[in-house]
């Protein structure tokens, strides 16, 4: 059997736990764990990649010259490949890359991957992972005690402090696998300033706000710069079903408690304060088919 440490928050070894040598013990098939990474790379692939060939090309309908005397080489049309802007050979048109591979063979992978992983000494126990308040410093210095820069989190259960504590972390990935920071081209994009603002309401001003300057920025003609539709809706999170169904569920944070606290004063549902955001994501139309079906669970739930 296969013995790890456990450790506590800090870092000390404070027992051993024996593994199931049928999962963790394995002698590891690099081909299959090889099959299982090309396939996943090969299911994220969009596949809308589409060139012009040469029959489908603009112009070139007439030879270009004659074909002697010019002293150049031949030439039929100026859409054949050879020449600049003309058709591309054999040219990638959208296609479907994504292949299926057998259970069996996704768990040897998956197996596979956890017996290297133990055997190289890359999975961490511990005793117990809890926090009596989001902080993401205490976080830190918890993967710091374990030395661990980069971190699956894997938890018996869900601990929301533990969760918000992690997500500003760019090397920790949550239990659903999205990356817990909003990104924009691989990077950290929380770019927030405060400043004191009036109530539509009743005029009073509402001192230390916390605004995006991205976006305050851009309302002001200062840039250019437009935050992207992931950043305006985080943290909802859309999920495509296909047949264009789609699902909305939104994940309550921290930094949102006095925008939800206003949504009730104001009776605002979620969907219609990001009214702006789900047209530009989903278009016009969508939009208003979600407004009368919430309308009408909201009046089923009233009568």
């Amino acid at each position: 059997m296969a013995n790890v440490a456990v450790l506590n928050m800090a870092g000390a070894q404070v027992g051993t736990i024996e593994l199931n040598d049928a999962i963790f013990g394995i002698e590891a098939n690099e081909h299959v764990m090889h099959l299982a990474v090309v396939q996943y790379l090969a299911n994220q692939r969009q596949g809308t990649q589409s060139t012009k060939t040469r029959a489908e090309v603009r112009g070139g309908g007439r030879k270009p010259y004659r074909q002697k005397g010019t002293g150049r080489a031949r030439q039929g049309s100026i859409r054949s490949p050879q020449w600049v802007g003309g058709g591309v050979v054999f040219a990638p048109k959208p296609r479907d890359y994504s292949f299926k591979l057998n259970k069996k063979v996704k768990r040897l992978a998956l197996q596979s991957a956890l017996s290297t992983k133990v055997a190289e000494g890359k999975i961490i126990v511990l005793d117990e992972l809890t926090l009596s308040e989001v902080k993401t410093k205490e976080m830190v210095k918890v993967l710091g005690n374990i030395k661990c820069d980069n971190a699956l989190i894997v938890m018996d259960g869900s601990n929301e402090n533990v969760m918000l504590s992690a997500r500003n972390i760019p090397t920790v990935t949550d239990i659903e696998g999205d990356l817990v920071t909003s990104i924009v081209n691989g990077k950290d994009c929380v770019f927030t300033c405060y400043q004191d603002l009036k109530d539509l309401g009743d005029g009073h001003t509402i001192p230390n706000c916390c605004l995006c300057t991205l976006e305050r920025a851009y309302r002001e003609g200062k840039s250019k710069f437009k935050k992207p539709i992931s950043c305006a809706l985080y943290p909802i999170r859309a999920k495509d079903f296909g047949n264009e169904v789609y699902g909305i569920n939104y994940n309550k944070w921290r930094i949102c408690k006095d925008a939800i606290k206003k949504g009730e004063e104001l009776n605002l549902p979620v969907y219609k304060f990001l009214e702006g955001p789900l047209i530009e994501k989903f278009g016009k139309e969508w939009y208003d088919e979600l407004c009368e079906v919430a309308e009408q669970l909201l009046a089923d739930l009233e009568d």
